[in-house]
C-alpha cells in the first residue's frame, strides 16, 4: 500500500473538508461550523458571519479563501469536472435533506436543488463521485430520526445534477469517501470507539452491498505525526499551545483528489468530541493508484 505521509496541521476548528483541482489549480473545500440548537459543540474559531458556511481555501498558499457560500447550510462535499463544481450539503446539523449547489467560478452559485429529502431521517456527511457509464453517485450519511445512535449510508445517482435517484446500496460506517474505478466502489471511512479511539479504514465493493475491508486497515491512524505544523501555516503562540495539549484519539473526515500524478490528503484530528483541528497529508501515487494498492 502506499503510505500516506502527513504534512501537518493547518487550521482549528474545521472537520468535514474536501481537496479538488479547480481549472487547474488545488482547493480545499471546507464547512465552516456555527454553534447553534442544532450545531456542533463550538463554532470555528474565526467564524464572522455568526451562521454555518462552505468556503473554499487555496492550497497554493493556504491562506487565501474563495468568498462564502452556502450560507446556513452544514457539512458539505465538493466534487470538481470539466470546470464545473457540485457541492452537496444539508439543510443544517442532522437536518432532514441533502442539496446540490452549482458553480463555474466559485463566486456566483445555483439555488439548492434537493437530491434527497425525508423527514424522518437525520442527514450529515456526504461523497460524490463518478461512476460507469456517465452516472454520478453520492454516498449519503443518514440516521433515523427514532435512533440518535446508529448512522448509516444510502445512495443517490444522477446523469446531470439535477434529478437523483436512490440506488440499491446500504454501509454502516460514517465519514464517507466514494471512489469508483474498474468495477469497483472503494468506500473509505472512520471505525472505533471512544476506549480505543477513532482510525480511518477503506473497504471495497462491485455491488455497494457487500463490502470487503482491506487488510491494510487502517490506512489513516492518529498518532503524534498530527500535531506536526504545516509550513504555510499561519498561527498563534496561543493556538500552536492548543495543538500541542490537544487531547488525540482520532484521524477522521479523510478526502483526497490527484493532483500532478500525487493524492492531496485533507483530514481532521482531536478529541471526536468538538474539538478538531485541519491537517494535510500526501500519497505519491494517484487515487485510483492508492484505492488498488490497499487490497
Amino acid at each position: 500500500m502506499y503510505k500516506i505521509e502527513k504534512q501537518g496541521t493547518i487550521d482549528l476548528d474545521i472537520v468535514e473538508s474536501n481537496p479538488i483541482i479547480f481549472k487547474g489549480k488545488p482547493w480545499l473545500k471546507e464547512y465552516v461550523r456555527h454553534k447553534d440548537v442544532h450545531g456542533p459543540s463550538h463554532s470555528y474559531h474565526a467564524n464572522a458571519l455568526g451562521k454555518a458556511y462552505c468556503r473554499f481555501r487555496n492550497l497554493e498558499d493556504c491562506q487565501s479563501f474563495s468568498k462564502p457560500f452556502g450560507i446556513g447550510y452544514c457539512f458539505g462535499n465538493a466534487f470538481a469536472e470539466n470546470d464545473h463544481i457540485v457541492v452537496t450539503v444539508t439543510d443544517y446539523w442532522g437536518g432532514t435533506g441533502f442539496y446540490a449547489l452549482e458553480s463555474d467560478d466559485m463566486e456566483h452559485w445555483s439555488e439548492p436543488r434537493p437530491i434527497y429529502e425525508n423527514a424522518s431521517k437525520r442527514c450529515y456527511n456526504s461523497s460524490l463521485c463518478k461512476a460507469a457509464n456517465g452516472k454520478f453517485v453520492n454516498a449519503l450519511e443518514v440516521g433515523d430520526v427514532a435512533d440518535a445512535l446508529e448512522n448509516y449510508m444510502i445512495f443517490a445517482e444522477t446523469s446531470d445534477f439535477k434529478q437523483w435517484n436512490i440506488i440499491p446500496g446500504c454501509c454502516k460506517k460514517g465519514a464517507p469517501v466514494l471512489r469508483y474505478y474498474d468495477g469497483w466502489y472503494f468506500y473509505i471511512c472512520l471505525l472505533g470507539d471512544y476506549t480505543n479511539g477513532f482510525n480511518t479504514c477503506i473497504f471495497r465493493s462491485q455491488d455497494l452491498q457487500n463490502w470487503e475491508p482491506s487488510p491494510q486497515n487502517p490506512i489513516l491512524p492518529f498518532d503524534e505525526d498530527d500535531r506536526l505544523i504545516h509550513p504555510k501555516a499561519n498561527f498563534t503562540q496561543q493556538q500552536l499551545d492548543t495543538i500541542a495539549k490537544a487531547v488525540n484519539i482520532n484521524a477522521s473526515d479523510m478526502d483526497m483528489c490527484t493532483y500532478q500524478d500525487k493524492t492531496i490528503v485533507s483530514y481532521s484530528w482531536g478529541d471526536q468530541k468538538g474539538h478538531e483541528f485541519l491537517a494535510l497529508a500526501t500519497i505519491n501515487a494517484t487515487e485510483r493508484e492508492f484505492c488498488f494498492s490497499c487490497f
